[in-house]
C-alpha cells in the first residue's frame, strides 16, 4: 500500500518515471535508449548467450519506430564462449566495457566506420581474436588475445 501512494505521490507532482525498455529483434537483445526525437537502441546481453556469427542491423524496426543502433553495451556479448564472428555497422560510435569479455572463440569482428569509443576490457580473453576489420583503417593485427 506505501508503494501505490509513493507512485501516485510522484505522478501526482510530476515527478518523471523512466523506466528502460528492453527487446529482443532477430534473436539480438536491444535496450532502448533514446525515443527523444530519434530513436536509438544498444544491444544488451541476453539468455541463451550469442552464438555462432551474430551481424547487428544499422536499424531496425519496433512497435512502428525506426531504431538506429548506436552502441554495443556494457557486457552485452560477455561470456558468449561460442561467438566466432561479429559485423558491427556503421551507426555503431561506442562499445562498452567489458562487452565481449571471455569470448574465448571470437576470431573475426569487423566494425563500422562511426565508431569513436572501445570501452575498457571489451576484448579481454578473446584468445582467438588475432584481427578485426576497421573500416577506417584497414586491419589491425594481435599476436596474441587482446588484454
Amino acid at each position: 500500500m506505501k508503494k501505490l501512494k509513493l507512485l501516485i505521490l510522484l505522478i501526482s507532482t510530476g515527478f518523471n518515471v523512466s523506466i528502460a525498455q528492453s527487446f529482443i529483434s532477430n534473436g539480438i537483445a536491444y535496450k532502448i535508449t533514446s525515443t527523444d526525437g530519434s530513436y536509438t537502441v544498444e544491444v544488451s546481453n541476453k539468455e541463451p548467450k550469442y552464438s555462432g556469427t551474430v551481424v547487428i542491423p544499422n536499424t531496425l524496426i519496433h512497435e512502428g519506430n525506426t531504431y538506429a543502433v548506436t552502441a554495443i553495451g556494457d557486457e552485452a556479448f560477455m561470456d558468449c564462449r561460442k561467438l566466432s564472428k561479429i559485423e558491427i555497422p556503421d551507426n555503431v560510435k561506442t562499445i562498452g566495457n567489458d562487452a565481449f569479455i571471455y569470448c574465448h572463440e571470437l576470431a573475426t569482428i569487423s566494425l563500422g566506420s562511426s565508431l569513436t569509443s572501445i570501452g575498457d576490457n571489451a576484448f579481454r580473453y578473446c584468445y582467438l581474436l588475432k584481427r578485426y576489420n576497421d573500416s577506417r583503417s584497414g586491419y589491425i593485427y594481435w599476436r596474441f588475445g587482446i588484454s
